[in-house]
């Protein structure tokens, strides 16, 4: 087998597994260890996989730039309803809420119907859509971001800083394989930091299409949040919803 072939072998069992062993490849590709090492080191040098202590990893792919709504709104709108929908459980009457700008959450906004919730929203969009359904809605202050129609900016933040939010409503770019929360955009990382800080129940609204991925800039971790996505790009019903940890003081 020669080297190319082997190293097609190695990316087609890194991605069905994410990692992999010195020893483990060894034995599927039946050749030494120096010469595996040198189908890693080429592969590395590619940007395909990382080698980590003792093997190998896949790379997560990159999440791209932010698109706008109105392509995002084509995008796993079964799946988008399905979370929106089960985020809508997540809300008690008469909380105090914040929902984050995006798609997913637009569809959890579209279905909520429980009285006497007060929205707080960085999205144009969003406070529209509160305000029609008879919300009392709070649009926050700032810089407008056109593209993903999100207020971003040091003003948004000075603003979201009087809030303490009984729940928060958040959308993200991409979830790493160890459950960061990333986004492409610095600005807007910055303010689902904040808002979430400033939350009691933190959920994350997320379909499958995130997992595994990455992008540049980590705002959270599944760690101090709950997720809610379908597990099957195929099934609307298809849902999982994490237990929520035990919130630190951050």
């Amino acid at each position: 087998m020669i080297a190319n072939e082997r190293q097609q072998r190695i990316l087609e069992y890194l991605a069905e597994r994410k990692n992999a062993s010195v020893n483990e490849l060894m034995d599927l590709l039946d050749v030494s260890d120096s010469t595996l090492r040198r189908d890693l080191l080429s592969l590395e040098k590619q940007g395909k996989c990382e080698r980590v202590h003792g093997g190998v990893s896949a790379i997560a792919p990159i999440q791209a730039e932010d698109q706008s709504m109105n392509l995002r709104r084509t995008e796993f709108h079964l799946e988008k309803k399905g979370i929106g929908r089960r985020a809508v459980d997540q809300v008690e009457e008469g909380d105090l809420i914040y929902i984050d700008a995006g798609t997913t959450t637009e569809a959890m906004l579209l279905q909520l119907d429980v009285p006497g919730v007060r929205i707080v929203t960085n999205s144009i969009n969003h406070a529209a859509l509160a305000a029609n359904k008879g919300y009392e809605v709070t649009l926050i202050g700032g810089q407008f971001k056109s593209i993903t129609d999100a207020i971003v900016g040091e003003e948004a933040l000075d603003f979201l800083e009087k809030y303490s939010f009984d729940a928060g409503f958040f959308g993200t770019n991409a979830i790493s394989p160890d459950g960061d929360l990333l986004t492409p955009d610095l600005h807007e990382a910055a303010v689902k930091k904040k808002a979430m800080r400033q939350s009691q129940r933190v959920y994350v609204l997320a379909d499958s299409s995130k997992l595994d991925k990455t992008s540049k800039i980590r705002f959270g971790d599944l760690q101090h949040a709950v997720l809610i996505c379908n597990e099957n790009p195929d099934l609307e019903n298809a849902l999982i919803l994490q237990d929520q940890p035990e919130r630190e003081k951050r």
